[in-house]
């Protein structure tokens, strides 16, 4: 097939997710990064060479795409979307794709998880390299919301497509947006959707206001975010940040202010919808954040903030049921979590089920210190 490379000049008006939005779902795979955005940066090593990988490196080329795909063992799609990848890469239209796995198996990774990565990852026979993100800190710097998750940059590191979970649908815009990138597929094939691109200054602060949250330093971020905000007035991710900055000094209605303002300058910002629900539950006012709560699941059900949130919800409305079916269909996105077993044993408790209950906060307590933790073992 001859290829017809689109114009490169359309990204700066379109960024082409060429968005493959042929419905009307929104797909918020991270925490910190939306369709526009820069990807952060990020180190590690080649789990079967053992070189140093940087994804500086795979930025520059404007005739090139690259692929990052978050997955796990545990996760059948995960290995669903690897083999897929595998085969495109094989694929002569799509020589000018680089893709890169990175493993978020668990953050405190065991002998026995590390060998099972290597052979499930030895039978991809996968033409491509994988990271094994040991401590979940490329995770945390994309914040990653469900496994799989994929990002499709072009060469300057721009997000085009973020989708969470692996779906038939999925899988064809993933490819719909390589394509149409790569120049393969006519842009005018699909219906394109704008998306909104920060300028670089507020980018550059408001990445320096996420690095500084990553650390604790909260406090010194706000300067950050009000330069970002100052630099780009409609740049809703900074308000979202600033929830998340207000809540962690717990300023909930100040928090509350700043997600509402991102929902009123993005009304699909799923993270904003999100953490609008987060804290008016930290305000008490459940009825109120239910309704945020399902407004981000209704607009990306596989957001899973979200869903741990309104099973908190749920369980102070005396709703097991609800509660329950919500951290199952967390745990299939995101597996073992000591979060997820802390809110099982919640609502055991809720019912009565004090030995249940017991035994979900023992699993929590193992998933926290996964050395140290025994129960039966005094400690001074």
């Amino acid at each position: 097939m001859t290829r017809s490379h689109a114009p490169r000049w359309l990204s700066s008006i379109l960024i082409v997710v060429v968005a493959i939005i042929l419905s009307s779902d929104v797909s918020a795979a991270f925490k910190y990064l939306a369709e526009g955005m820069t990807a952060p940066a990020f180190k590690g090593r080649d789990l079967v060479t053992g070189e140093e990988i940087d994804s500086n490196d795979y930025r520059g080329d404007s005739e090139r795409v690259f692929v990052v795909a978050f997955w796990a063992t545990w996760s059948e799609r995960s290995l669903e979307l690897l083999r897929d990848l595998a085969s495109y890469s094989r694929n002569a239209e799509f020589s000018e794709l680089d893709i890169l796995a990175i493993n978020v198996e668990s953050a405190h990774l065991s002998p026995g998880e590390r060998a099972r990565i290597e052979e499930e990852f030895a039978a991809l026979d996968a033409p491509f390299p994988t990271i094994v993100d040991d401590g979940l800190e490329i995770f945390a710097s994309f914040g990653v919301v469900a496994v799989p998750s994929t990002a499709v940059l072009d060469e300057k590191g721009t997000l085009m497509y973020g989708p969470a979970g692996y779906s038939y649908l999925i899988r064809d815009r993933i490819v719909d947006s390589i394509e149409t990138w790569l120049g393969v597929r006519e842009v005018s094939e699909f219906e394109v959707v704008e998306s909104y691109v920060p300028t670089n200054e507020s980018s550059r602060y408001y990445n320096l206001a996420r690095q500084l949250v990553a650390r604790g330093m909260h406090e010194r971020s706000i300067a950050h975010l009000d330069h970002a905000a100052e630099a780009d007035p409609g740049f809703a991710a900074v308000e979202v940040l600033r929830g998340e900055v207000l809540m962690a000094l717990g300023d909930d209605a100040a928090a509350i202010t700043a997600y509402e303002k991102a929902t009123q300058m993005d009304e699909n910002l799923v993270s904003a919808w999100a953490g609008l629900g987060t804290a008016r539950a930290r305000a008490n006012d459940d009825e109120a954040a239910e309704l945020a709560l399902r407004k981000a699941i209704e607009l990306d059900s596989s957001y899973t903030p979200a869903m741990v949130e309104l099973a908190r919800c749920r369980i102070r409305a005396g709703d097991p049921e609800e509660a329950t079916a919500l951290v199952s269909g967390v745990r299939e996105l995101v597996h073992a979590d000591p979060e997820l077993d802390f809110l099982l044993g919640e609502i055991s408790h809720s019912q009565g089920q004090v030995h249940e209950a017991l035994l979900a906060y023992e699993s929590a307590l193992q998933g926290l210190y996964p050395v140290s933790w025994d129960p039966r073992v005094s400690r001074r």
